[in-house]
């Protein structure tokens, strides 16, 4: 073997490989060279919180940290954890990777980095794992663990977990209940009202076979008063046996002026009776409604008055109606004035700018009492008192019911002991345009409604039919 030149280079025929340099000639057998080499176990160096580390003099977390738990609240939770592997001087060959099992199952390379970064991480239990290796070489099975555990907020923990659990299930039976019971309602509501249904129109078919019965009656009734007035106007008859047949005559025409009432109320009730109106004078059909009943007055103590206190009486309505109207005021103020002043007036006034024609009806009689007011136009009311008097109840309430079909507005002014007042209003220019116009002259033949109002004025002998 000669002598080297620095860098020269030679093999063997054994393999010894020898090679020159400035301080003379070395060698080696390549063969008996180990390739593989390990880097040093790594470990976990520092877990950093923010600003605040935890390291090695830290009493609840000493470091190495490997195999260590640690527990952080929800609002820690961006941290930095560093690793390295103790042999330093191969630690700039060393490659690391690392996992953060729990939030990704992905192995990151760090490219080079010594510690990992992470940030706002949701409450849970995490496990952080860093392997190493060479360049070029595999990675090792030797792997630093930190186990790391961010606790909930208190709304997140298992206890309010719980608690919105109860309250959802709470919810759930407070709405289903909420709910059955409303399902109840509605089916009660709906039976009530399919009751309430079939009780109304068992009530109008009873009250149709009443109308059918009363309106029989009529007739017969009718042919019993005609007799009966023939022999009244018989002169051969003896004082008794006519006074007899006037007790007679004048119950079958109370008997006649009830049907007639019960069949006027029941047409008014169904919506059967049709406004006629024609225009006429008003004040002349007032006068004879009052004369008449002043003329058969039979009681000295009460004196009626009639007051026309306008000339514009010419305008359109209809006359059994009013007259109908009027004659049932009449004999409620009869009925409740023992003595004193029953007055009948019309009158025209006016209220922005509006024409209107009054009639009233007012006497000094017992009164209404301020309790029983909204109540005296109900059907079949009659109010408590002890000036109480016999009748059936639908009076006042075929008066309200007229009084509406005519367009009218119905008033009514009581105190105890002081007298009553009722007022219609009419409008002076109603043309009622919907409704019929009769074209016939007011002095035509009584209908049966105007036979009604006869039948209800008073008699010679007795007083008038009060209900």
């Amino acid at each position: 073997m000669g002598d080297f030149m620095d860098g020269s280079t030679c093999i063997s025929a054994d393999g010894i490989l020898y090679f020159g340099s400035q301080g003379g000639a070395c060698y080696f057998t390549p063969s008996k060279v180990n390739s593989i080499r390990k880097p040093a176990p790594v470990t976990i160096t520092q877990f950093s919180i923010y600003d605040k580390q935890t390291e090695s003099k830290d009493a609840e977390h000493p470091l190495p940290l490997t195999d260590t738990n640690i527990q952080l609240p929800y609002n820690q939770n961006t941290f930095k954890i560093s690793f390295n592997v103790l042999d330093y001087a191969v630690s700039s060959q060393v490659e690391f990777s690392y996992i953060l099992e729990g939030l990704e199952n992905i192995w990151y390379n760090t490219q080079g980095e010594k510690q990992i970064i992470f940030r706002n991480i949701p409450p849970g239990h995490y496990t952080f794992k860093v392997k190493t290796r060479l360049r070029n070489q595999e990675w090792e099975k030797d792997e630093a663990t930190l186990h790391i555990r961010i606790t909930p907020p208190f709304w997140l923990s298992w206890y309010a977990k719980l608690i919105y659990v109860l309250l959802i299930i709470l919810i759930i039976y407070g709405v289903s209940r909420f709910y059955k019971r409303k399902l109840d309602l509605e089916s009660s509501l709906e039976v009530e009202r399919k009751q309430s249904l079939n009780k109304q129109e068992l009530n109008e078919e009873r009250l149709r076979f009443y109308t059918n019965i009363t309106h029989e009656l009529r007739t017969p009734l009718t042919l019993i008063l005609g007799p009966l007035e023939d022999l009244l106007s018989d002169a051969t008859l003896s004082p008794k046996h006519a006074n007899k047949i006037s007790i007679i005559h004048d119950s079958a025409t109370r008997l006649l002026n009830l049907i007639n009432r019960i069949l006027e109320f029941r047409k008014t009730e169904t919506q059967n009776r049709k406004l006629s109106v024609d225009k006429g004078d008003l004040g002349q059909l007032v006068q004879e409604v009052g004369l008449r009943y002043k003329e058969l007055n039979s009681n000295n103590k009460v004196n009626y008055h009639i007051h026309i206190e306008t000339e514009d009486t010419e305008i359109f309505y209809d006359a059994d109606m009013i007259t109908i109207i009027l004659d049932n005021l009449m004999s409620n103020a009869a009925k409740y004035t023992s003595e004193g002043d029953i007055t009948l007036s019309l009158r025209s006034v006016e209220e922005n700018q509006i024409k209107y024609t009054e009639i009233s009806v007012s006497d000094t009689g017992h009164g209404i009492a301020a309790e029983a007011l909204p109540h005296i136009f109900d059907r079949y009311y009659q109010a408590k008192s002890k000036y109480q008097a016999s009748g059936s109840g639908i009076g006042l309430a075929l008066v309200k019911g007229l009084s509406e079909l005519h367009e009218g507005i119905l008033k009514v002014e009581s105190a105890l002991d002081t007298g009553t007042t009722f007022t219609l209003r009419l409008l002076t220019e109603n043309t009622y345009p919907n409704a019929i116009h009769a074209q016939h002259d007011m002095e035509k033949k009584p209908t049966d409604a105007e036979e009604t109002t006869v039948a209800d004025t008073p008699t010679e002998n007795h007083p008038l039919c009060w209900w």
